[in-house]
């Protein structure tokens, strides 16, 4: 989509030449440079992952663990980024908020899907990868389906909403409270942090908001 000099969001997101059919609350927009930051955060999560794995393959005690920090290790590899921007992606919302409608100048990748069906799962559990998304049903109510492997944060899990929000919501059954997921949502289960090394204490949240910039399927 090619638009006139002095262009805006709104601008682009009002084209005729999009499809009609698309769940703004999935959509991302990034540019070169926030696509090659994504791209970079993913490879030095990556290293550390690896890092940590190889500590504790030399620990010779914490071989559940390994296979663990394998499988996620995976899973981040085939994750495709976006390098979204933090603004709100909508219409209606843009055009009605010069705050929020963003000036475009150069190349921009706009990406856009249809209202998914699913809520997603990943990270350090057994499981299917994706459950059919039920109208007014909690975290709770997906959860039961799930076994966590060793390693894993057993009181809690980030819950990353196809807005960008992250959050870390308790999921254990004597602190659960009811959230609701919107449609596209991932939860995602990381590593016990009274378990990691020091150096590796904020990589659950990194993961999650790698996942935040997971492009919409």
């Amino acid at each position: 989509v090619k638009l006139l000099s002095g262009a805006r969001l709104a601008d682009l997101l009002l084209s005729s030449q999009l499809p009609s059919e698309t769940y703004w609350r999935t959509a991302q927009i990034s540019h070169p440079q926030s696509h090659a930051k994504i791209i970079a955060d993913k490879m030095n999560l990556l290293s550390d992952l690896k890092a940590l794995q190889v500590q504790w393959m030399r620990d010779g005690k914490m071989g559940a663990w390994v296979q663990s920090s394998q499988q996620l290790i995976i899973e981040i590899d085939r994750i495709n980024v976006t390098g979204r921007l933090p603004i709100a992606i909508d219409p209606v919302i843009n055009r009605a908020h010069e705050d929020k409608n963003l000036l475009l100048s150069g190349d921009y990748t706009l990406f856009i899907s249809p209202r998914s069906q699913f809520i997603y799962f990943t990270g350090l559990i057994n499981g299917t990868a994706r459950q059919l998304l039920r109208e007014g049903a909690g975290l709770a109510e997906y959860w039961h389906a799930y076994s966590l492997l060793a390693g894993a944060d057993l009181a809690q899990a980030y819950l990353i909403q196809p807005t960008g929000e992250v959050s870390l919501v308790p999921v254990a059954v004597w602190n659960q409270l009811h959230r609701e997921p919107m449609a596209g949502a991932t939860l995602f289960v990381g590593f016990d942090t009274d378990l990691l090394p020091a150096k590796y204490k904020n990589l659950n949240l990194r993961i999650a908001n790698l996942l935040a910039n997971r492009m919409p399927e």
